[in-house]
């Protein structure tokens, strides 16, 4: 699908990415290995310490997909990973089922507890799928090029943020991952030797910057530099006898790429103690890593387990929205239910039926309601939003030709149409909006047009999310660039990654002022961008994990 847009487009996307997990790099591997629930731009910066399932199902997921994009060598989607699922074998649970707040310092649950069903079974999918993606590694090749893709794209947001004075350093570096200078990068000794010259013109560059560069030059050099370092550093892990390649003369077995399971067997070569030594450390690091990951697999798949049965209205044989677990002698069911198949509650649905936990009737007693428009009959969700369509697709397949697809397609081409006949920017659903809490939190809330919904709202309260955009690269990829596109044009992107959104609703604006940038970034919506951007991108890698 990505090459349905030209390669400019292809690059804006890429270095989106980028910046998209350097948020996690920042706040993703704090106290306790668990991304905080937003960080705010306020007069002085702000971070929400709590911590949610949604966002640290959606922050397993963005870590693995770092990997994929070369951002993150395996170690360190293997520490990430280990610290935060030990975060989350902490947790007081019901029944299995994550309470909907935790406080982020202490990992107590936030009172009054709650059980959010949707939440539940959006991590319930989520770490299923990680897992599904941990049991992939170790026969994949233990380094490859997707690194030094990784450096590249990263080097071109480094451009983005320089001046003309530290273009010539950037060339330099820009030439040492040239195909002419990067040879036999197939091998371990060429892979080595590329990684080497540019970890060294990348500490360089981060070492000589002049004194007046901006923060955000800065930063971004220093990602670089701890990038390029971090993928030698992996490689010289598994490898240690690519360290001094020089000093011996080695045959085509330790020349070879090998993944981590031939790693985890390579006899150690005869007739030279020194070269053993190194290959059997190689060995060494290779089973212990098919250990790590082993173990890492299957606590994720002990924390998906979750009771959904206890979560079934008996009056309606539905899944209710969610329960107080501190009420009555097992928890008070809320009174709504999850009743409709346009819904991001669709995911427990899923998981509850899959698990044996409900039927298969079940999945076919959600609702179906339809409504004509211009355009044919279109599935109606609660409001609209995007993400009632489409978040569920961050992870599970989708088919042309459906009711749900068709539906996904069909609301973001209202969105579009709406957004373009009023001058406006779209990506309606789940985000913040300039309205503020008493712990001055930007209120979250559903947004969507009312010709999709079955709730309606004041006409002119809409808010513009980038990962509301971005959520439809997978069903509308022009429209969705061209979008994300004028977002950035417009103010919306930042250091790391988008701001969360653009309202436009007049209750909530400053007098005289049309639009207001929402300044947070949630951690869940930042990891949504990032399996949004990688579903396009990389060929659905969580969708294919998923199946």
């Amino acid at each position: 699908r990505g090459m349905r847009l030209a390669k400019g487009q292809t690059l804006f996307l890429r270095t989106l990415a980028r910046r998209s997990w350097a948020f996690f790099e920042q706040h993703g591997a704090g106290r306790n290995g668990l991304a905080p629930e937003a960080v705010f731009d306020h007069s002085e910066p702000t971070v929400d310490e709590r911590v949610s399932p949604a966002s640290m199902g959606l922050t397993l997921l963005a870590t693995l997909s770092a990997r994929d994009f070369g951002y993150l060598p395996l170690g360190g989607l293997l520490a990430r990973s280990e610290q935060a699922l030990a975060s989350m074998a902490l947790l007081e649970r019901w029944h299995g089922h994550p309470f909907e707040w935790y406080d982020g310092v202490t990992l107590a649950p936030l009172e009054p507890a709650h059980v959010d069903t949707a939440a539940s079974g959006g991590l319930a999918l989520a770490l299923r799928t990680f897992a599904a993606g941990l049991d992939e590694l170790p026969d994949r090749p233990i380094l490859d090029a997707a690194a030094l893709d990784g450096i590249r794209v990263t080097l071109c947001v480094v451009r983005e943020h320089a001046p003309p004075g530290v273009a010539p350093a950037l060339d330099a570096l820009e030439e040492s991952l040239a195909p002419g200078r990067c040879r036999a990068t197939d091998t371990l000794p060429g892979l080595a030797d590329c990684l080497r010259a540019v970890a060294a013109r990348a500490a360089e560059l981060d070492a000589d910057l002049p004194g007046d560069v901006t923060p955000a030059l800065r930063a971004w050099t220093a990602r670089l530099a701890r990038q390029c370092a971090a993928q030698l550093d992996d490689l010289h892990a598994l490898t240690p006898w690519t360290r001094a390649v020089q000093e011996y003369v080695l045959d085509a077995g330790l020349t070879r790429i090998p993944t981590l399971r031939e790693l985890a067997v390579f006899d150690a070569p005869g007739g030279n103690e020194g070269l053993a030594q190194l290959v059997a450390q190689g060995r060494d690091c290779a089973r212990e890593r098919m250990e790590n990951i082993a173990r890492l697999a299957a606590q994720a798949r002990e924390a998906a387990r979750m009771d959904f049965g206890k979560l079934v209205d008996p009056s309606t044989s539905l899944l209710a929205t969610g329960c107080h677990v501190r009420e009555g002698r097992d928890g008070r069911l809320d009174g709504d239910s999850c009743d409709l198949l346009a819904s991001e509650a669709r995911m427990a649905s899923f998981a509850a039926v899959a698990q044996g936990q409900l039927p298969q009737r079940h999945w076919w007693s959600l609702g179906r309601p339809l409504r004509m428009t211009g355009g044919g009959a279109l599935l109606l969700s609660r409001a609209g939003a995007l993400a009632d369509y489409l978040a569920p697709q961050l992870v599970m397949p989708s088919f042309r030709d459906t009711l749900l697809d068709d539906a996904g397609r069909a609301v973001v081409r209202l969105q579009a149409a709406h957004a373009r006949g009023r001058g406006l920017l779209w990506g309606y659903t789940e985000s913040g909006c300039n309205a503020v809490d008493a712990a001055a939190r930007y209120r979250v809330d559903r947004f969507g047009l009312d010709a999709a919904a079955l709730q309606r709202r004041v006409g002119d309260d809409l808010v513009a999310a980038p990962h509301g955009a971005a959520l439809a690269l997978g069903v509308a990829p022009a429209l969705a660039a061209a979008n994300l596109r004028r977002m950035a044009e417009q103010g919306l992107l930042g250091e790391t990654g988008f701001h969360e959104a653009l309202d436009y609703a007049p209750a909530r604006l400053p007098q005289g002022e049309r639009q207001a940038v929402v300044r947070a970034q949630l951690a869940r919506h930042q990891a949504t961008t990032l399996l949004a951007l990688a579903r396009h991108l990389q060929g659905q890698p969580m969708q294919r994990r998923f199946a």
